[in-house]
C-alpha cells in the first residue's frame, strides 16, 4: 500500500541508457557519473551484476555525494 511513485524507497544503478530508459517515467533519474573515479566505481558494480537483478554479492555504499549542477 504504498503512495505511487515511492518504490520502496529502492533505487537502481544503471550502467546503460537504454537500461534508465526502461526505468523512466516511474522513476525519477537522480544523478549520472561525471567524473573517472566514479565511472570506476560503476563498472565494478556493473562487473557483479544481472542483465537485470540484483548484483551476485553484496554492494555497499559508503558515501555519495550530489553535486547540483545548472
Amino acid at each position: 500500500n504504498e503512495p505511487a511513485g515511492t518504490s520502496g524507497s529502492q533505487f537502481f544503478i544503471v550502467s546503460t541508457e537504454s537500461g534508465g530508459a526502461m526505468l523512466e517515467p516511474l522513476y525519477a533519474v537522480v544523478g549520472h557519473v561525471t567524473d573517472a573515479s566514479s565511472t570506476d566505481t560503476l563498472r565494478r558494480i556493473d562487473r557483479l551484476g544481472v542483465a537485470d537483478g540484483p548484483p551476485v554479492e553484496p554492494v555497499y555504499i559508503w558515501t555519495a555525494r550530489l553535486v547540483e549542477t545548472k
